[in-house]
């Protein structure tokens, strides 16, 4: 009778760890280091693809997004044909995570609308657009090299 409690104990255990293996998993999932927007920039600004874009400033980001997050970065080219862009934003909360998350979206959206019907090519950028939610951090990219750059970005905030 002993045995039989013994081993029921060790098992209890076991269950009990691996609660709390698969709860610190899935709060590490969405956890991002801490990585100034700057320095993000300085990176993600050396990758292909980025060259002949140019940044935006606040205004440009509010004419686009409706709203100007605390924290971005904003690259997109002058051509008013071109959907190419790359947009990261580090939230300063949840509200501001999801207000720049649905934005992210209408945009998208309100873009593939404007061009459909005119340019293909352009709808098919925006259909391939990518985008993601890491910790703190908003990342939106639409181009040739859009999962080349969520990879460098992946990589600079872990």
């Amino acid at each position: 009778m002993q045995k039989k409690k013994q081993k029921l104990n060790i098992a209890e255990g076991a269950v009990l760890l691996g609660i709390v293996i698969f709860i610190i998993c899935i709060m590490s999932a969405n956890s991002s280091a801490d990585v100034p927007i700057s320095v993000i920039e300085q990176k993600m600004t050396e990758q292909e693809g980025l060259s002949d874009m140019f940044r935006q400033d606040a205004a440009s980001v509010k004419s686009v997004y409706g709203i100007v997050p605390s924290e971005f970065m904003y690259y997109k080219t002058d051509a008013v044909m071109d959907v190419r862009e790359l947009f990261i934003a580090r939230a300063s909360g949840a509200d501001e995570m999801d207000a720049i998350e649905s934005a992210a979206a209408e945009h998208i959206s309100g873009q593939i609308d404007a061009f459909t019907g005119y340019g293909p090519d352009q709808v098919a950028l925006l259909e391939h657009s990518v985008s993601m939610k890491k910790g703190d951090y908003f990342f939106l990219a639409v181009g040739d090299h859009a999962e080349q750059w969520q990879e460098a970005f992946i990589k600079l905030i872990g």
